[in-house]
């Protein structure tokens, strides 16, 4: 089990903090919880979450850079806004699922701070830049499960959930998501933006989105 840090809050004008905090949440998911502050405000978490989505964006979008050029920033940006509005939006949907469904015990800021304080692990997945298009899905599919594990610890520990409780109500909140986007995807477009393959012919932008 890892030490606990001795802040339990990311601090973003200390973003030192970062790290410990994202050992604690993924290696010692139960203790981390149970010290976390439940109600400490909202700022702190997404800010965390902002610097867990950023790092590895950054990474890998200086790695295209020489390729694509500049405009890849502005891809970043849509990518990191739509990650992040589907954090929000996972948020809501999981928050009433575990209140309506299982009576979970546990504010709307609670669920937000669980799915921010696990999303530390993808940081990792800055390595996906230097790796082949399948061992990079690999991971990818790798670190989904593991922060779904850790939301699922975060609910059983904070919602004071059962463990079958707990896990039904990320099927039930992943079932409505998809069905959510599905609906959407029409109207809003494809969920994230791509970058043409090396060498292909640029037409031009379809559905509103590069």
């Amino acid at each position: 089990m890892a030490e606990m840090p001795p802040e339990m809050e990311f601090q973003w004008r200390r973003p030192q903090t970062f790290v410990p905090l994202a050992v604690a949440a993924t290696t010692s998911p139960r203790a981390f919880f149970a010290a976390m502050p439940k109600d400490a405000g909202w700022l702190p978490p997404l800010a965390f979450l902002l610097v867990a989505q950023v790092v590895p964006a950054l990474v890998q979008t200086l790695f295209q850079l020489p390729q694509h050029g500049a405009k890849v920033f502005g891809l970043m940006a849509l990518s990191l806004a739509n990650a992040l509005a589907t954090y929000l939006v996972a948020t809501v949907v999981l928050w009433l699922v575990a209140r309506v469904a299982f009576r979970a015990e546990i504010a709307l800021q609670g669920v937000l701070r669980i799915f921010c304080y696990t999303s530390g692990i993808w940081v990792l997945s800055m390595a996906v830049a230097v790796m082949s298009p399948v061992t990079s899905a690999l991971v990818l599919v790798i670190l989904m499960l593991v922060q779904l594990y850790l939301v699922q610890v975060g609910l059983q520990v904070v919602g004071k959930l059962p463990t079958v409780h707990a896990i039904l109500s990320l099927l039930m909140a992943i079932v409505a998501l998809v069905m959510l986007r599905v609906f959407l995807e029409p109207v809003l477009g494809p969920p994230t933006p791509k970058l043409p393959p090396p060498g292909a012919v640029e037409g031009p932008a379809v559905g509103g989105q590069p």
